[in-house]
């Protein structure tokens, strides 16, 4: 269950006190209870949103030949592109990413391409017509 930080500790052991009406009588072996900071995960949209300009990458390396700093053109690829920009930006995996982590990632990954291109690669939004038919085409 998760609460807002400003909740109040009587809020928490009000909702502990009726969860532990409903399970009591099943609980042969005793009770599991964890409390933890909690962690906003990336959502599927950041996801798509990443797979898209990845796959905008393989198109704009078609068009014009451009390979980022370090690679080579068979690596122009979706899934390696991921595995380079994940080394890149230094992180072994998105899926601990928080919602502003996995944006500051993608950020990284838009201004280096800008940066390295010599501002041929545009910035592209979640919301452009373009990344849409990249999702469709792509089934993401």
């Amino acid at each position: 269950m998760w609460f807002p930080s400003d909740s109040s500790l009587e809020r928490i052991q009000s909702w502990v006190t009726q969860q532990y009406g409903a399970v009591s009588g099943r609980a042969k072996h005793g009770f599991d209870v964890e409390l933890r900071p909690h962690r906003r995960q990336r959502s599927t949209e950041q996801n798509r949103f990443l797979h898209a300009i990845l796959q905008a990458m393989v198109v704009f390396y078609r068009n014009t030949g451009f390979v980022p700093s370090g690679l080579s053109p068979w690596a122009m690829q979706v899934d390696v592109l991921k595995v380079y920009w994940k080394s890149r930006y230094g992180i072994q995996a998105t899926r601990n990413l928080s919602t502003a982590e996995f944006t500051k990632f993608i950020d990284f990954i838009q201004l280096t391409m800008v940066e390295e291109s010599n501002g041929c690669w545009e910035i592209l939004e979640p919301d452009s017509a373009y990344l849409r038919a990249l999702i469709e085409q792509g089934g993401m």
